[in-house]
């Protein structure tokens, strides 16, 4: 028997454990605690790296002053370099009276980024495309100003983190924007009262809500006139760098006026259209001719392909010159004329130069645009290029040099004035009264949200002033 034990007691015994209720509930709810924070640990990881918070603050690529810790009451977008000009003169008056604010890009080489000794911006640079996108969709600031178009209706849709959307146009007669381009932002800031009231006839035209809209003036030319200043005052230094002053300082023909034909790019402007059929004639008249290609023009491969032809075809022409990669300005400054096609530039020359525009006369296919929602027998710029210059017809290529001399000798200089006078409003100014528009917006934001305190608030002023009162008794009675 005591072998029988024995052999058991050394033989396999399977053992069946048991656990009790508490002991597996303990164990349970640890492996269940361990999963969650190993979740919320990536998952608060991923958020931090795509808040607005983090973003703001440096999680890409920016730059700042000292004041790190600068709240997001203004945050402005930019789409590239190419805007900066119209961001700048509001960046520098908020830096003037120290008030912080968030500058976005998707131009890694936008100027914006190189600021210096500034120590209320940060300046970010958040990619491009999607990128971009996903991080202005969930933006958290009191103000979001862009020169972007189609808020809500394209790629940038609103934050609900966000509590107003401004958009600053960057132009000076009313925008050619694609369908429902301003519907969506709460407010606009417009270079003049004829941009306002455009605004006004496409809100009416589209059953929209009526937006807040700030006569500014415009920043983007502000800063044009001051670079233009600036190369007028040191013409010596500006000829020795320009290349194409150069040549046109070894040109005879100075009696000849210099015409700049300053087109923009696609398949419908002068370069593509016209190309040797519109310039050679004035070549051959013995004009000054400076040819200044849209950049975006020598990038396609069709129209820089047409435009090196062109080159070769005028090469023989000693008063021919062409400008390529200098601010526009500095043609502008020596030039007695512009012919062009629908370039924005047109009116930026008008309103720098205060000299005539000769437009190639075109058809605007206004399907898909807000400009298709309004009566077009009223659209300022058409009537207003009539005024400036006038329309020029393939027909009359041949008789070019005749039509020239008839602008720059006629009146043409009074309607270019008025046309100036009714575009540019408050010159060298526009950096200021966009940012007065702004800090308004800022304050009735602040205001609203404190709209439940406001008796308090309305209290504590009264006493303020009672003691202040109080105060100035006293002073008055121990003197």
């Amino acid at each position: 028997m005591l072998r029988i034990l024995v052999l058991l007691s050394l033989g396999y015994v399977p053992a069946f454990a048991y656990l009790d209720p508490g002991s597996g509930s303990l164990l349970l709810s640890s492996v269940v605690a361990i999963f969650a924070s190993v979740v919320f640990f990536i998952k608060n990881i991923f958020y931090k790296l795509t808040s607005p918070r983090t973003l703001l603050s440096g999680g890409f690529s920016s730059r700042g002053g000292g004041n790190s810790k600068a709240k997001t009451h203004i945050v402005f977008y930019s789409e590239g370099k190419q805007y900066y000009h119209t961001f700048k003169p509001i960046l520098d008056t908020l830096d003037s009276i120290k008030h912080p604010y968030t500058y976005l890009t998707s131009g890694q080489d936008d100027p914006a980024l190189s600021r210096k000794n500034l120590t209320y911006g940060v300046f970010t640079y958040i990619g491009e495309g999607n990128k971009a996108y996903i991080k202005l969709n969930t933006l958290k600031a009191d103000i979001c100003v862009f020169t972007t178009p189609g808020l809500d209706v394209l790629q940038i849709k609103r934050s609900k983190g966000v509590g107003h959307y401004c958009h600053i146009v960057h132009s000076l007669t009313p925008m050619t924007y694609r369908a429902f381009g301003l519907d969506y932002f709460d407010s606009v800031l417009v270079a003049n009262e004829i941009q306002k009231d455009f605004v006004r006839e496409v809100e009416e035209a589209h059953a929209v809500k009526k937006k807040y809209i700030g006569v500014v003036g415009s920043t983007y030319l502000d800063e044009l006139s001051n670079l233009r200043d600036t190369a007028l005052h040191n013409e010596s230094s500006l000829d020795h760098k320009i290349h194409l002053f150069d040549k046109l300082s070894n040109i005879s023909s100075h009696d000849k006026p210099v015409i700049l034909v300053s087109p923009s790019w696609g398949k419908e402007t002068i370069l593509s259209k016209y190309g040797l059929k519109l310039l050679e004639p004035l070549a051959k008249a013995g004009f000054v001719l400076i040819v200044r290609p849209h950049p975006q023009s020598l990038i396609g491969e069709a129209e820089s392909k047409n435009i090196k032809n062109i080159q070769e075809n005028l090469a023989k022409y000693e008063n021919v010159v062409w400008d390529i990669g200098t601010p526009n300005v500095y043609a502008f400054t020596k030039a007695d004329m512009m012919i062009s096609d629908f370039s924005s530039v047109i009116f930026d020359f008008v309103c720098l130069e205060g000299k005539p525009v000769l437009t190639l006369d075109f058809e605007f296919d206004t399907a898909g645009y807000d400009l298709s929602d309004i009566d077009m027998k009223k659209f300022y710029t058409f009537n207003a290029l009539k005024r400036i210059g006038g329309k020029l017809q393939e027909e009359n290529f041949s008789n070019l040099t005749t039509i020239i001399t008839e602008i720059l000798e006629s009146t043409k200089t009074q309607e270019v004035k008025k046309c100036k006078e009714e575009l540019w409003r408050y010159p060298h100014h526009a950096g200021f009264k966009a940012t007065q528009e702004l800090l308004k917006i800022e304050r009735e934001l602040l205001e609203h949200s404190l709209k439940a305190y406001m008796p308090q608030i309305s209290r504590i002023r009264d006493l303020d002033s009672m003691l202040a009162c109080l105060s100035s008794n006293d002073t008055k009675d121990k003197q």
